[in-house]
């Protein structure tokens, strides 16, 4: 009796331990993302994008205006939004994009804001981020160039 109650508590733990392994987020198995930045703005744009490492950019991308950018990444075992490794030194953690005129908009994965929450991407479904392999396109509008604040 003591031997069967344990068998089908040891099963019954087993059991609950996998199925909430094999439970996943919103967003599926993402291998793969290819994330288009595009700017439809009349303002030069520099996006510098830091981690918790540096006080540095570490890295920038240029966009005049109708132009665009691919940021492609692989994901072991999951993507990020500016997550060019699994390491702290080439993950970004916050994005600041500067228009030419010295205004400023920041993006921060604390927060999940801009482009580090994919629903903030143009074809963003929770059909879409359920995919292994996708694309994601952000677009800087004129409406983000009236949100920017002076650079400090």
């Amino acid at each position: 009796m003591l031997i069967r109650s344990l068998i089908i508590g040891i099963s019954l733990i087993l059991s609950l331990l996998l199925t909430a392994a094999s439970c996943t987020t919103d967003h599926g198995h993402i291998e793969k993302v290819k994330f288009v930045y595009k700017n439809t703005t009349s303002q030069q744009i520099k996006m510098n994008l830091f981690n918790s490492i540096d006080t540095n950019p570490f890295k920038t991308y240029q966009l005049s205006p109708n132009d665009s950018v691919v940021v492609d990444l692989v994901g072991d075992p999951f993507v990020q939004a500016w997550g060019f490794r699994q390491s702290l030194e080439e993950t970004g953690d916050s994005l600041v994009v500067i228009f030419e005129n010295e205004k400023c908009l920041s993006h921060t994965f604390r927060n999940r804001t801009g482009t580090f929450d994919f629903r903030n991407y143009d074809n963003y479904t929770p059909e879409l981020v359920k995919r292994a392999k996708f694309t994601l396109y952000y677009t800087f509008t004129e409406e983000h160039y009236a949100q920017a604040q002076p650079c400090e």
